[in-house]
């Protein structure tokens, strides 16, 4: 089962990570599931931080820490081409 919750947002802030929690423990009270949750300022980066700590993780990307983020997972920052 996937789900995307697409809020945009200029700043990701405590209230973001608080809800991502909520929706984790939500999913694996009702589901018996576990899932995976990327909270960033965007949906791309989202979804990407979702897969960093399968299968049961919370990875948040901070405005300010996208660099560091591609640059841990590989990948190139697609605004650097």
């Amino acid at each position: 089962m996937k789900v995307i919750l697409c809020q945009l947002i200029s700043e990701v802030s405590m209230m973001q990570s608080i809800c991502a929690h909520r929706i984790k423990d939500e999913v694996t009270q009702q589901e018996s599931i576990t899932c995976s949750v990327g909270v960033s300022p965007n949906k791309l980066i989202a979804k990407i931080a979702s897969g960093f700590q399968k299968p049961d993780g919370l990875t948040v990307v901070r405005p300010e820490d996208v660099r560091d983020f591609f640059s841990a997972t590989g990948l190139k920052n697609p605004r650097n081409r």
